[in-house]
Protein backbone atom coordinates (compact mmCIF):
# COMPACT_ATOMS: atom_id res chain seq x y z
CA UNK A 1 0.00 0.00 0.00
CA UNK A 2 2.57 2.17 0.94
CA UNK A 3 4.47 1.50 -2.42
CA UNK A 4 1.27 2.33 -4.13
CA UNK A 5 1.32 5.99 -2.75
CA UNK A 6 4.77 6.00 -3.28
CA UNK A 7 4.57 5.44 -7.01
CA UNK A 8 1.38 7.66 -7.23
CA UNK A 9 3.14 10.51 -5.78
CA UNK A 10 5.90 10.05 -8.45
CA UNK A 11 3.54 10.30 -11.16
CA UNK A 12 1.74 12.89 -9.56
CA UNK A 13 5.13 15.02 -9.32
CA UNK A 14 6.60 14.04 -12.66
CA UNK A 15 3.30 15.02 -14.29
CA UNK A 16 3.74 18.24 -12.24
CA UNK A 17 6.96 19.23 -13.62
CA UNK A 18 5.75 18.12 -17.27
CA UNK A 19 2.52 20.39 -17.08
CA UNK A 20 4.93 23.54 -15.66
CA UNK A 21 7.00 23.03 -18.57
CA UNK A 22 4.45 22.78 -20.84
CA UNK A 23 3.43 26.63 -19.70
CA UNK A 24 6.61 27.56 -20.14
CA UNK A 25 8.08 25.72 -23.79
CA UNK A 26 11.21 28.03 -23.42
CA UNK A 27 12.64 26.47 -20.43
CA UNK A 28 12.81 26.66 -16.68
CA UNK A 29 15.72 26.12 -14.31
CA UNK A 30 15.41 23.32 -11.23
CA UNK A 31 15.20 26.37 -8.99
CA UNK A 32 12.58 28.04 -11.19
CA UNK A 33 10.27 24.92 -11.39
CA UNK A 34 10.77 24.04 -7.84
CA UNK A 35 9.84 27.58 -6.53
CA UNK A 36 6.84 27.41 -9.17
CA UNK A 37 6.15 23.64 -7.70
CA UNK A 38 7.08 24.43 -4.08
CA UNK A 39 9.48 21.20 -4.08
CA UNK A 40 12.65 20.57 -3.12
CA UNK A 41 14.83 21.44 -5.25
CA UNK A 42 16.69 18.06 -4.63
CA UNK A 43 13.25 16.09 -5.86
CA UNK A 44 12.76 18.20 -8.79
CA UNK A 45 16.15 17.32 -10.45
CA UNK A 46 15.62 13.49 -9.43
CA UNK A 47 12.54 13.71 -11.48
CA UNK A 48 13.80 15.49 -14.41
CA UNK A 49 16.58 12.76 -14.66
CA UNK A 50 13.95 10.49 -15.40
CA UNK A 51 12.15 12.84 -17.49
CA UNK A 52 15.49 13.77 -19.52
CA UNK A 53 15.92 9.28 -19.28
CA UNK A 54 12.31 8.96 -20.43
CA UNK A 55 13.20 11.40 -23.33
CA UNK A 56 10.07 14.07 -22.61
CA UNK A 57 12.29 16.99 -21.06
CA UNK A 58 15.41 18.35 -22.92
CA UNK A 59 18.46 20.22 -21.34
CA UNK A 60 20.36 23.41 -22.26
CA UNK A 61 23.07 24.54 -20.35
CA UNK A 62 23.19 28.38 -19.88
CA UNK A 63 25.68 29.79 -18.02
CA UNK A 64 26.11 27.52 -15.03
CA UNK A 65 22.40 27.14 -15.10
CA UNK A 66 20.54 23.60 -16.53
CA UNK A 67 17.27 24.78 -18.28
CA UNK A 68 14.62 22.23 -19.01
CA UNK A 69 12.15 22.43 -21.57
CA UNK A 70 9.23 19.71 -23.23
CA UNK A 71 11.28 17.92 -26.02
CA UNK A 72 9.81 18.22 -29.44
CA UNK A 73 10.46 14.72 -30.90
CA UNK A 74 8.67 11.39 -29.83
CA UNK A 75 10.77 9.47 -27.05
CA UNK A 76 12.74 6.47 -27.73
CA UNK A 77 10.29 4.35 -25.40
CA UNK A 78 7.29 5.63 -27.57
CA UNK A 79 8.96 4.22 -31.05
CA UNK A 80 10.39 1.40 -29.11
CA UNK A 81 6.84 0.00 -28.26
CA UNK A 82 6.20 -0.01 -32.43
CA UNK A 83 9.51 -1.35 -33.44
CA UNK A 84 11.47 -2.93 -30.84
CA UNK A 85 13.99 -5.08 -32.92
CA UNK A 86 15.76 -7.86 -31.09
CA UNK A 87 19.00 -6.77 -31.02
CA UNK A 88 18.47 -3.17 -29.67
CA UNK A 89 20.81 -0.75 -27.90
CA UNK A 90 19.73 3.08 -27.32
CA UNK A 91 22.77 5.43 -26.48
CA UNK A 92 22.79 9.00 -24.83
CA UNK A 93 25.16 11.77 -26.31
CA UNK A 94 28.21 10.76 -23.83
CA UNK A 95 27.53 6.86 -25.83
CA UNK A 96 26.18 5.37 -22.58
CA UNK A 97 23.52 3.08 -22.76
CA UNK A 98 20.16 3.93 -21.74
CA UNK A 99 18.85 1.00 -22.57
CA UNK A 100 19.69 -2.79 -24.66
CA UNK A 101 17.25 -5.21 -25.36
CA UNK A 102 17.70 -8.50 -23.56
CA UNK A 103 18.90 -10.60 -26.34
CA UNK A 104 21.45 -8.35 -27.25
CA UNK A 105 22.72 -8.11 -23.59
CA UNK A 106 22.22 -12.20 -23.44
CA UNK A 107 24.75 -12.05 -26.47
CA UNK A 108 26.77 -9.74 -24.80
CA UNK A 109 27.12 -12.30 -21.95
CA UNK A 110 25.35 -9.44 -19.09
CA UNK A 111 22.21 -8.55 -18.34
CA UNK A 112 20.36 -4.98 -19.31
CA UNK A 113 20.38 -3.48 -15.81
CA UNK A 114 24.26 -4.18 -15.81
CA UNK A 115 24.86 -2.93 -18.88
CA UNK A 116 22.68 0.75 -19.09
CA UNK A 117 24.83 3.64 -17.99
CA UNK A 118 27.90 2.07 -19.28
CA UNK A 119 29.77 3.61 -21.97
CA UNK A 120 29.23 1.46 -24.98
CA UNK A 121 31.99 1.16 -27.05
CA UNK A 122 33.76 -1.73 -24.46
CA UNK A 123 31.09 -4.08 -25.02
CA UNK A 124 32.45 -4.22 -28.92
CA UNK A 125 35.74 -4.69 -28.51
CA UNK A 126 36.67 -3.88 -32.49
CA UNK A 127 35.53 -0.68 -31.74
CA UNK A 128 38.00 1.79 -30.44
CA UNK A 129 36.88 5.13 -29.05
CA UNK A 130 39.65 6.55 -31.92
CA UNK A 131 37.15 4.40 -34.59
CA UNK A 132 35.24 6.44 -37.10
CA UNK A 133 32.59 4.77 -36.06
CA UNK A 134 32.50 6.50 -32.17
CA UNK A 135 33.01 9.86 -34.37
CA UNK A 136 29.99 9.00 -36.32
CA UNK A 137 27.83 8.40 -33.95
CA UNK A 138 28.61 11.33 -31.82
CA UNK A 139 27.92 13.61 -35.18
CA UNK A 140 24.57 11.67 -35.90
CA UNK A 141 23.58 12.35 -32.08
CA UNK A 142 24.76 16.23 -31.94
CA UNK A 143 22.95 16.34 -35.98
CA UNK A 144 19.66 15.34 -34.25
CA UNK A 145 19.26 18.24 -31.12
CA UNK A 146 15.72 19.69 -31.75
CA UNK A 147 15.07 23.14 -32.39
CA UNK A 148 15.30 24.16 -28.43
CA UNK A 149 19.61 23.57 -29.21
CA UNK A 150 19.54 21.65 -25.74
CA UNK A 151 21.11 18.26 -25.90
CA UNK A 152 21.02 15.76 -28.45
CA UNK A 153 19.24 13.21 -28.12
CA UNK A 154 19.66 9.67 -27.54
CA UNK A 155 20.24 7.46 -30.46
CA UNK A 156 18.46 3.83 -31.07
CA UNK A 157 20.35 1.19 -33.14
CA UNK A 158 19.81 -2.43 -34.15
CA UNK A 159 23.19 -4.39 -34.04
CA UNK A 160 23.29 -7.20 -36.47
CA UNK A 161 23.17 -10.68 -35.00
CA UNK A 162 26.81 -12.47 -34.33
CA UNK A 163 28.03 -14.38 -37.48
CA UNK A 164 26.56 -18.04 -37.53
CA UNK A 165 23.56 -16.96 -35.41
CA UNK A 166 19.78 -17.52 -36.89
Amino acid sequence: MVTSQVDRQTENNLAGILGILQEHPGGLSISDIATLLTMNRNSVSKYLAILQRQGSVDMRLVGAAKIYCPTRRLPIAAVRRFCSPPNLIVVDHNLEVLEVSGTLAGILGATPEALIGHPVLPLFPGISSSDDVASLLRRALWEKRGPSGGAPPALAGGVPPPTGSP
